[in-house]
């Protein structure tokens, strides 16, 4: 079970806010209050009260070491009772988001027991009706595949506190300082 008051590491995608935010304030209001649009790298991850400057300094570390690249957004998914968007390239994210649990081993994503990652996704609508979810899906790509068709730099990532409901800002960790970043195909 998931602490009502824990962490979370995220990459904040403000890019997109303009379009994709009335669909998630539409349909997917999170119980976890309101956050910018984001890609989920670990939740959960750490209480807050363990939150060392050992464990800070770690995360510097690690994501001092992994270059900025260039993904985009390419087409609409679903979970049961969640549509989201997918990043292309998804391997760049899924090493990511393998090395923060191999740094962190006793953090699982979703609190879940599992050895591979969740797909990397945004979250922008829920439904517990799989056909209204995909309409949903299929007008929000409709309505926005034109958007969708930009470029993006993946340059830092978000430690959040999500506490009683609510989501707040820790701290920003930048990646690797040299070079403008990387084009990671298939962008």
């Amino acid at each position: 079970m998931i602490s009502k008051t824990t962490t979370a590491i995220d990459l904040i995608v403000n890019e997109i806010s303009s379009f994709i935010d009335p669909y998630r304030k539409k349909y997917s209001y999170s119980k976890y209050g309101w956050m910018p649009p984001h890609i989920t790298l670990l939740f959960p991850f750490k209480h807050p009260d363990d939150l060392t400057k050992e464990i800070i300094e770690n995360l510097k570390s690690h994501f001092s070491n992994i270059e900025p690249f260039y993904y985009k957004f390419y087409k609409v998914n679903y979970f049961p009772e969640v549509a989201y968007l997918s990043p292309s390239p998804d391997k760049a994210f899924i090493d990511i988001m393998k090395g923060v649990m191999r740094l962190f081993p006793d953090c699982k994503p979703y609190g879940k027991k599992c050895i591979n990652p969740p797909p990397p996704h945004l979250t922008f609508a829920k439904s517990g009706d799989p056909k209204k979810l995909k309409e949903i899906g299929d007008n929000f790509y409709i309505e926005n595949k034109e958007k969708l068709d930009r470029v993006l730099k993946f340059s830092k990532i978000q430690l959040t506190l999500v506490e009683n409901g609510q989501s707040s800002f820790i701290c920003e960790i930048p990646l690797k300082k040299k070079g403008n970043g990387r084009l990671a195909s298939p962008v």
